[in-house]
């Protein structure tokens, strides 16, 4: 009887165990986050999976001066450790000329020619009136997942990490320049590419929920996603003129703030405007924190002559001949 009773002991330490090591078979464990690597700052987040997500970084542009700006941030992206397994991507209007195009191929940037989408009701022609272009980042290009940057900005950090977020439709800092309302700002987006929500879009610009002619992409994707946006956090995008603003957030000191700003974006304000409508000298005898948005400004227009001297020629001669024809 002893004997027996050893052998159902035994059975049942038997079955536990084979039901033990199925169930650590059929799952697999998530990765530490701290293991990953920048190549893949996804994965510890896949369970049974075994094909990598394929993931993009996208600009667009719709003119020589903005795919000169998409050249600067693809370089600054790659120069924060973004590798190039990790494409970047320029959606660029058909309206530019070929030749310019072929300057992104130059700089190992991906460019797809696409539509100009043309806010055709606004109320007066502006830098803005081909924005909504930037919505066809949300058509399928057999990328699983985007992280989208205006290329009027200069990224600080490395933001690969963005590509473990979690599977909201959408991602974008709050813009808290309109604080306290809650809206987001269109400088940044994280997101699943889907032509279902493209559409979405495509019916919101045709009926806008209120009667404003300057119906713009923000506008657009606030009325689309406001309820259901993951908000990030304010330092990850931040207005070229907040550098002068004491302001701390959650941080301990103005200079913590400085040091943890992901992106920052180029934003007319403090008696400057963007860099290439600035003059070069128009910080000289400027003192205190308008140092720091000399030094940024100072940092674009260095990457404007190393990586754009093709642009500078073009403006140039286009000075020229207008100078010729009057």
């Amino acid at each position: 009887m002893q004997r027996g009773f050893l052998v159902v002991v035994a059975l049942l330490a038997l079955s536990c165990a084979l039901f033990i090591f199925n169930l650590d078979s059929s799952i697999t464990t998530p990765m530490d986050p701290r293991e990953t690597t920048s190549s893949y700052p996804w994965a510890w987040i896949r369970v049974n999976s075994t094909e990598v997500p394929r993931m993009a970084y996208m600009l667009y542009a719709t003119d020589a001066r903005t795919v000169c700006n998409a050249i600067i941030m693809a370089h600054n992206i790659r120069k924060m450790g973004t590798p190039t397994s990790i494409p970047i991507v320029t959606l660029v209007s058909w309206s530019v000329a070929h030749d310019v195009i072929q300057r992104l191929r130059d700089a190992q940037i991906e460019a797809i020619p696409v539509e100009p989408w043309t806010q055709t009701h606004a109320n007066h022609p502006n830098e803005w009136t081909e924005s909504l272009t930037k919505l066809r980042i949300f058509q399928e290009r057999g990328y699983d997942k985007i992280i989208y940057l205006d290329s009027d900005a200069w990224v600080h950090r490395n933001l690969d990490h963005l590509f473990a977020l979690g599977d909201a439709p959408l991602w974008a800092p709050h813009a808290y320049y309109f604080s306290p309302q809650y809206v987001f700002a269109s400088t940044l987006l994280v997101f699943s590419p889907s032509n279902r929500l493209f559409h979405d879009m495509e019916r919101a610009v045709a009926n806008p929920t209120r009667p404003d002619p300057d119906y713009y992409d923000m506008d657009v994707l606030n009325d689309s996603f406001k309820l259901d946006c993951g908000y990030l956090p304010n330092h990850y995008v931040v207005l070229s003129y907040t550098l002068i603003e004491p302001t701390k957030w959650s941080f301990g000191s103005k200079e913590e703030r400085f040091a943890k700003t992901y992106v920052t974006h180029f934003s007319p304000g403090a008696g400057v405007g963007k860099p290439w409508n600035t003059p070069r000298d128009a910080f000289h005898g400027q003192q205190g924190d308008y140092l720091l948005v000399k030094a940024l400004y100072e940092a674009y227009w260095h990457a404007e002559d190393e990586l754009c001297p093709w642009f500078q020629s073009q403006q140039v001669s286009s000075r020229q001949d207008n100078f010729t024809m009057t």
